[in-house]
């Protein structure tokens, strides 16, 4: 199995390890801070964002799958295990990438209908209907990935040397020409021509509403104003989320697209002109794009740059390792927030009791009581006024 064992020094493996190493952390770290800020901030649970979850989903699994068995090869400049564990490897990787390509695809259209028809998306995109989605780009890779999986004898994954990885490999005669041919099809050039018409069509809408913009905030006014600004609001926060896929789509085109030629070159021409240090650049550029999808998402995005700052901030001060942040102050306005609320609620219970009861030491307990609780909260609430009233609304 260990093919090619010259082609690199042990310097040159150890830089490969160290970079692969840290795309795979940084693959990590940052899917999951991705996965906490949309769990737990309402303003980011959109039916929208459920593809950036997806695509967040392939990213993690290159991290934690691809990345690790990558690195081991690397190190032992050889593939250590057997040919089933190979195959299953080189299935993992090439149904997450066909799944990645499609979830932008699916992205790219959700963005599309979101802004040009944004009247009916609000009734006909539901999250059942995402999730559906979801599902068909994973069935749907799965089908073109499955079938070297198999190894018949047209497909079938083979280890190479050239990316330290398990990859496709197909016979250039007969069905082995057409599957290659279908899947690299319906792999780059069939995603990128739908997301190509898609943002076509979402700049001609930016500008149509551009235009519409400059003409209503010179002539309407009063209320008219307030819902076209209102509008407006929305348009930027649409185009703004439409420029962040637009951004992640040209990352991972270019990326992509490099790696993608070159191997369709060499099994075209079935020759090794192309230098094995060009397709291993290519190949780590396009492991450096599953590693940064989750910062250019901070990064374009203000509304997940905030909710990555909220989600660290709040984890530093569990910890221990942060204080005086605005995260710990809501903190503690929450617990006195509650304490107040026990505190009145205790209140409430004690007026509640009626002071003319048989003996007369119970009424005075009662009413030392309910002063011990009115001096208690004045001193919660530290202001002189607000004490005065609630001892004016307390008869006995």
């Amino acid at each position: 199995m260990a093919e090619g064992t010259h082609y690199f020094t042990v310097y040159e493996r150890s830089a490969l390890g160290l970079s692969i190493a840290l795309f795979s952390l940084l693959a990590t770290f940052g899917n999951f801070l991705l996965w906490v800020s949309i769990l737990c901030n309402r303003s980011l649970r959109r039916i929208s964002n459920l593809f950036i979850f997806n695509l967040s989903v392939t990213d993690m699994i290159v991290g934690v799958w691809n990345m690790p068995i990558t690195f081991v090869s690397v190190v032992a400049n050889e593939w250590l295990l057997d040919d089933w564990a190979c195959a299953l490897s080189a299935f993992v990787d090439n149904t997450i990438l066909f799944a990645s390509v499609w979830t932008v695809a699916v992205c790219s259209f959700d963005r599309y209908y979101m802004l040009c028809r944004p009247h009916s998306y609000r009734s006909s995109m539901t999250k059942k209907k995402a999730l559906i989605m979801i599902a068909l780009v994973w069935v749907v890779s799965c089908c073109f990935t499955v079938i070297p999986l198999l190894q018949v004898k047209f497909a079938y994954y083979k280890y190479s040397s050239l990316s330290f990885s398990c990859g496709l490999n197909c016979d250039s005669e007969s069905w082995g020409f057409v599957y290659c041919t279908v899947y690299t099809v319906f792999f780059v050039p069939i995603p990128l021509a739908f997301i190509i018409f898609c943002y076509v069509h979402i700049f001609r809408v930016s500008q149509k509403h551009g235009k519409k913009g400059t003409m209503t905030t010179s002539s309407s006014s009063g209320l008219s104003n307030k819902k076209d600004c209102k509008k407006q609001y929305r348009q930027k926060n649409n185009l703004r989320a439409a420029l962040m896929i637009l951004i992640i789509i040209g990352m991972m085109m270019s990326c992509l697209l490099p790696i993608s030629i070159l191997g369709m070159f060499s099994f075209i021409a079935q020759s090794d002109a192309i230098p094995f240090k060009v397709f291993v650049a290519f190949h780590w550029l396009l492991l450096f794009n599953n590693a940064v999808n989750p910062i250019v998402y901070g990064l374009v995005n203000p509304v997940f740059r905030k909710a990555y700052r909220n989600t660290l901030e709040r984890f530093l001060v569990r910890i221990g390792c942060m204080s005086n942040t605005p995260v710990q102050k809501t903190l503690k306005n929450k617990r006195a927030d509650q304490e107040m609320s026990k505190s009145t609620s205790s209140l409430d219970d004690v007026v509640t009791v009626q002071p003319g009861t048989k003996k007369k030491g119970k009424t005075v307990k009662s009413q030392l009581s309910v002063v011990s609780l009115i001096s208690t909260h004045t001193t919660s609430v530290g202001s002189n006024s607000k004490s005065s009233t609630n001892v004016k609304m307390l008869n006995f």
